[in-house]
């Protein structure tokens, strides 16, 4: 087992798991082109949260399948849609986006155009370099899970956060087809039939772990937690649309119906 980036970088997870160098990963939508239209579910102030968004990443793939078309090249064991991502901070509380202009923020590319309405200067980086860069000052603070923080230690140099979940972040645990096909018939029944009980207790495991985390940063006498006032979050809101309207005609551009999807998408968040 391989973690945070140390056999291959994030971006070269899937063309590493296609030709074979690893057998299974755990990768996010954003990093592979043929699961673009996965990517709908990274979109900014979405206003949903981590106890039913598996459930509406289901719905909305039932009506339309091309989205889960995009794994086709591999076998999927299962998705990973409850791990959100809150804005974190090195030196700085921080309630409202005028509060970052200027900053540099460590995010995933879906966010850049949120994180740029926001006035601030969205940067990518990879696990490994989370820690240094926000040590050292070359990043402000960037957009990450409470579970991430823990597992590489970064409320050493996070000193602020900010309980407002500003996306999810789906991610699927893949697995390449030649090695699945390889397996006796018996033992993959056996996997496909416990797939249904190990993303649920993947998603509770993950769920009850952020909780923990964020639970141990409230109590910290070093840390500050911000509880943004419904005001506050409104205002957060109001720097989605140009991330939605940029995936919507990123899609389109593409000959693919990001609209549909990004509206039935909607349509099922409201119901919850």
């Amino acid at each position: 087992m391989y973690a945070g980036a140390s056999l291959v970088k994030m971006p070269d997870q899937y063309p590493a798991l296609l030709d074979g160098i690893c057998d299974i990963t755990y990768v996010h939508a954003s990093d592979i082109p043929e699961q673009v239209l996965e990517t709908v579910f990274n979109l900014p102030g979405l206003g949903w949260d981590a106890s039913y968004s598996l459930d509406v990443i289901r719905q909305v793939e039932k009506e339309f399948p091309q989205i889960a078309e995009g794994r086709s090249k591999v076998k999927t064991l299962w998705l990973q849609g409850s791990l959100f991502e809150f804005p974190q901070f090195a030196k700085e509380e921080v309630r409202v986006p005028d509060d970052i202009k200027g900053m540099k923020i460590h995010c995933q590319a879906s966010l850049n155009p949120f994180i740029q309405a926001c006035g601030a200067v969205p940067l990518g980086l990879d696990p490994p370099d989370w820690y240094m860069s926000l040590e050292r000052g070359m990043v402000d603070g960037g957009i990450f899970a409470w579970g991430a923080l823990a597992v590489h230690k970064l409320p050493e140099v996070t000193k602020y956060h900010l309980n407002l979940p500003v996306k999810t972040s789906l991610s699927s645990v893949i697995m390449n087809k030649d090695k699945w096909n390889s397996l006796p018939p018996d033992i993959q029944e056996i996997i496909t039939g416990t797939l249904e009980e190990t993303e649920k207790f993947d998603s509770d495991s993950i769920i009850s772990f952020e909780q923990e985390v964020y639970n141990q940063l409230v109590a910290a006498e070093d840390h500050t937690v911000v509880e943004p006032t419904p005001d506050e979050v409104a205002l957060w809101i109001e720097k989605a649309p140009p991330a939605h309207q940029k995936w919507i005609d990123d899609m389109a551009a593409k000959g693919l119906p990001g609209q549909a999807i990004y509206d039935k998408l909607i349509e099922v968040i409201k119901r919850y």
